[in-house]
């Protein structure tokens, strides 16, 4: 057993003008985002009509951030304030709106009431089936944030709010300043989130219906590329499998590559032990059709509630990026900790727990470190919120919610071929 660092040069993200941060939201404020290719967008505005005066003071400090430190312009905005039936009011927008080529639609900016997350009638589910269905999305605020002083007083909810408006234009508000690597020789390197969720045939039932989950594609600075869908009866789940993370290779990987580097992180029981087995065989396969050499690992991680690591810090705190090789392919990871001055909010963290699976090249300090760059560095790349401190990597954190969030939508959504192409190629997620 050993303890390491990952080098803090490696935790620095890269934001416009060349510049360099270890803290996403001083970064964009300071020197811009790294990529705007859609500097105007459209905005369409929905709430209640009795939130009407509390969005108002929203949007404008939405618009500021926006405009100030995303550097993009709202073209054209409509605000529709709703008296009835909130998902009738979206059918009818929507119906309109899809007269529109698709890159001209409106993002829907939606005000609405909290409910619960595990409610399958929810009013968050029907907005988000009815948009994705006709390509439009959508950015959804709850009205607990409206009513929160707290959170409408400070500058991080507005600016998490734009962000995820900005990924959504398909602009790139930073990436990793150190590309990730398994190998340290491919020419290119893909990092795969997974999250498949079961579905049962009623909410009083044990049995499977079905299988709904994802591959999720990131390069090696960590940006998202797009998306596989995973819809799926139980007979045929292994082929399915095996079909949608092929396609996503097929489709994110560049042609001339002759040496592959794939790390695939997936979070606790998400992947059962024989779907595990069809990922490995995949890859191995994909290697032998199309004559290239695949590196590849696949890791677990769960959160360790069992574990904490310390350092003589003054409060104990131990530094982002500290972990512990306890050489038997498992990895005890800190995401969070100390960074610089800054520490994570609300006390001593919980380290992830690693444990390298399957791999065809040989654990040593130096795939593990590589590894362990790979969780730490997609942790880094969560364009949820502009916090500095993430315990989970997008690649398992948006796992749940994508799987989650599908397992929600109608049957209908997945044989849609537009709507399928959609969903793989835009950050609906976020």
């Amino acid at each position: 057993m050993y303890v390491r660092k990952i080098p803090t040069n490696l935790l620095l993200l890269r934001v416009g003008m060349g510049a360099t941060t270890f803290f996403p939201s001083k970064g964009i404020e300071s020197a811009g985002p790294l990529e705007v290719l859609n500097t105007n967008i459209s905005l369409k505005v929905i709430c209640d009509v009795k939130n009407k005066d509390k969005v108002a003071s929203l949007l404008g400090k939405i618009r500021k951030e926006l405009c100030d430190v995303f550097k993009i312009k709202i073209e054209e905005e409509t605000e529709e304030i709703v008296e009835g039936s909130m998902i009738e009011k979206i059918k009818d927008l929507a119906h309109k709106d899809t007269r529109q080529p698709e890159a001209k639609r409106p993002i829907y900016l939606v005000i609405t009431e909290k409910e619960p997350k595990d409610d399958p009638g929810a009013t968050y589910y029907k907005i988000k089936e009815e948009l994705l269905s006709n390509n439009i999305l959508s950015q959804v605020v709850t009205t607990d944030t409206l009513d929160d002083p707290r959170k409408m007083s400070e500058m991080t909810t507005f600016r998490n709010i734009a962000l995820g408006i900005f990924v959504k234009a398909d602009n790139t508000p930073w990436y990793l300043q150190m590309p990730v690597t398994l190998s340290g020789r491919s020419e290119e390197t893909l990092i795969v989130g997974v999250g498949i969720t079961s579905l049962r045939k009623s909410i009083f039932s044990k049995e499977t219906h079905r299988y709904v989950g994802y591959f999720s594609f990131y390069n090696s600075r960590g940006v998202w590329k797009r998306l596989t869908p995973l819809f799926s009866s139980i007979e045929e789940i292994q082929k399915k499998i095996q079909r949608s993370l092929s396609e996503g290779i097929e489709r994110t990987v560049s042609k001339e590559v002759s040496e592959l580097d794939v790390i695939i992180h997936y979070a606790g029981k998400e992947v059962k032990k024989d779907e595990e087995e069809i990922i490995h065989d995949t890859l191995v396969q994909h290697a032998e059709g199309k004559g290239i050499k695949v590196n590849y690992a696949i890791v677990r991680l769960i959160k360790s509630p069992v574990y904490r690591l310390f350092s003589n810090h003054e409060y104990g705190y131990a530094p982002m990026g500290a972990y512990v090789d306890f050489e038997n392919n498992l990895v005890l990871i800190n995401t969070t900790g100390l960074l610089g001055r800054n520490t994570t909010p609300m006390g001593v963290n919980t380290p992830i727990l690693a444990s390298i699976r399957k791999t065809n090249l040989e654990v040593n300090p130096n795939l593990v470190h590589n590894v362990v760059y790979s969780i730490i560095g997609l942790a880094r790349m969560n364009w949820r919120g502009v916090s500095a401190f993430n315990f989970e990597p997008a690649t398992t954190k948006y796992a749940r919610e994508i799987a989650y969030t599908m397992a929600h939508l109608g049957e209908k959504i997945y044989q849609n071929e537009s709507t399928l192409r959609f969903l793989q190629d835009k950050m609906w997620f976020i």
